[in-house]
């Protein structure tokens, strides 16, 4: 896809990102994620084995994210590292593809955890906080200017998953496997163009945001009809 080309023709590798966080402080407790090192054209040449660990936060976990993520208190006494040593540990997973690193994730909300737990975790340099956010794409928000449902709302993973013919891995809510299924769906989008075309008229088509004219014409084309110039300058004195 040209446009994924365009913004990181400079990036050697990507990182697919999923947090999992408190249910009212927002703070951390696991991070997933997976390392795909690229060549030329965005072809991924090495997918790393994903990264799963869990972060100890300064408040409750609270009960509907231990039951949508089977997290809970006892999981993280026994697993969970403090924060700023989980961040070292995910460093330490990027190794030398830090500083050419992409963070690939599904919505603003991963970012938003991540300052937020750093504010709770004071350091003297939050330098690895800047990076990311100055290296993040939201592709959630990217992949709203071509598939969207019936109303113009962003649609979830798991149905973009659906739509792309993927069969999701692991369960929903946990954040290693929801790192590889936004990288299944992100090969998807570049390597079923099929889809994405289809997907795409169809968000053209009912666009709130596109003219009359050029959303009655797009109407026409879909429908196997030629218009002409002249046909074309009558639709728009139509709307008029």
């Amino acid at each position: 896809m040209k446009e994924l080309r365009r913004r990181f023709k400079n990036a050697k590798a990507l990182v697919f990102l999923d947090l999992e966080g408190t249910q009212w402080s927002h703070e951390v407790i696991e991070i997933g994620a997976q390392l795909v090192v690229l060549g030329k054209d965005l072809e991924f040449v090495e997918i790393k084995k994903p990264l799963r660990l869990y972060t100890k936060p300064k408040n409750r976990i609270g009960p509907l994210v231990e039951k949508m993520t089977n997290i809970s208190p006892a999981t993280l006494n026994k697993l969970g590292l403090p924060f700023i040593e989980g961040i070292a540990r995910f460093r330490s997973y990027i190794g030398k593809y830090w500083s050419s690193s992409i963070f690939v994730a599904f919505g603003e909300g991963d970012l938003f955890m991540l300052r937020r737990s750093a504010e709770l975790n004071p350091t003297p340099s939050n330098h690895w906080l800047n990076f990311i956010a100055s290296h993040y794409f939201d592709f959630q928000n990217f992949i709203h200017h071509y598939i969207q449902n019936e109303n113009g709302n962003s649609l979830s993973l798991q149905k973009l998953l659906e739509i792309f013919e993927i069969e999701p891995i692991g369960k929903a809510h946990d954040g290693a496997y929801d790192a590889i299924n936004l990288r299944q769906l992100f090969q998807a989008t570049i390597q079923k163009k099929n889809i994405l075309v289809a997907e795409y008229q169809k968000t053209l088509l009912r666009g709130a945001k596109c003219p009359e004219p050029i959303r009655l014409l797009l109407k026409e084309l879909a429908s196997n009809e030629t218009v002409s110039l002249a046909e074309f300058k009558t639709l728009i004195e139509e709307s008029l």
